[in-house]
């Protein structure tokens, strides 16, 4: 009876420390203009939460590679985080601006979503190739109420970041 009750009391703290934490799903991009020909890299992350990932359908995109999923799971010192990516390596089909649609997570009654991307891609006469470099183009929600849904998205902070290189 002793250890039963023990197991119940650490389950309730294990779940509070998960629910205490930030959600984060972001995405990342390495680049939102590139020359013809050449890949771009995106990539999906979500920490604290587990949920059903639904990925754009990359319309004027190849596929090239991905899903590449990557998970992981950790407990310090009682502290729990969970973290989930999800990499895609894209080549456009053709010149032009090209739009990513939204991604979604959803996790019961909560669901979240990006925004779309445009890429530009540009006329690429002399064959330049280039690989991906880091990731230049961040957007980020972080949701602090874990019971928030899609309706309360003013409740989210969502930060837009641009790298550039000098």
């Amino acid at each position: 009876m002793k250890t039963i009750f023990i197991a119940i009391i650490s389950s309730v703290a294990l779940l509070t420390t998960i629910s205490a934490q930030d959600i984060v799903f972001k995405q990342e991009l390495t680049q939102d203009t590139i020359l013809w020909g050449n890949i771009i890299q995106l990539r999906y992350s979500v920490e604290n939460v587990a949920g059903d990932f639904e990925a754009p359908s990359f319309e004027g995109f190849h596929v090239v590679s991905g899903p590449n999923v990557s998970s992981s799971f950790s407990m310090i010192n009682g502290r729990v985080s969970q973290s989930a990516s999800y990499t895609y390596y894209l080549r456009p089909i053709s010149e032009g601006i090209h739009q990513i649609d939204a991604a979604y997570l959803k996790n019961g009654d909560s669901s979240w979503s990006t925004s779309p991307i445009e890429i530009v891609v540009l006329p690429n006469p002399e064959g330049i190739i280039e690989s991906p470099r880091g990731f230049g183009f961040e957007q980020q929600i972080v949701v602090r109420d874990s019971s928030m849904t899609k309706k309360d998205s003013l409740q989210a902070k969502i930060k837009k970041l641009k790298t550039v290189k000098i």
